[in-house]
């Protein structure tokens, strides 16, 4: 499992991303959500599949810094650096 976010967990955040990958090198983007139980010392975590909503975004991203006829960077990467 590797963090997606580089930030410690932090109990007031109590939601995360990672990402689970298989012996066949198949991803899955995953955020992990913690509840605390009222009137108990108990906790739920929920794992909720997020890999269609990250590719959009990893798209979105190329998108504004590429041309996409070319596939080539656009005069915003430059500006990046």
């Amino acid at each position: 499992m590797r963090p997606l976010y580089r930030r410690p967990f932090d109990l007031r955040r109590p939601a995360f991303g990672c990402q689970f990958i298989d012996k066949f090198d198949n991803r899955k983007d995953v955020l992990i959500t913690f509840a605390s139980i009222p009137e108990t010392n108990a906790s739920v975590a929920s794992l909720t599949d997020i890999s269609e909503l990250k590719e959009a975004e990893r798209q979105i991203y190329f998108q504004a810094f590429h041309d996409t006829l070319t596939r080539l960077p656009n005069r915003l990467c430059s500006w990046n650096t």
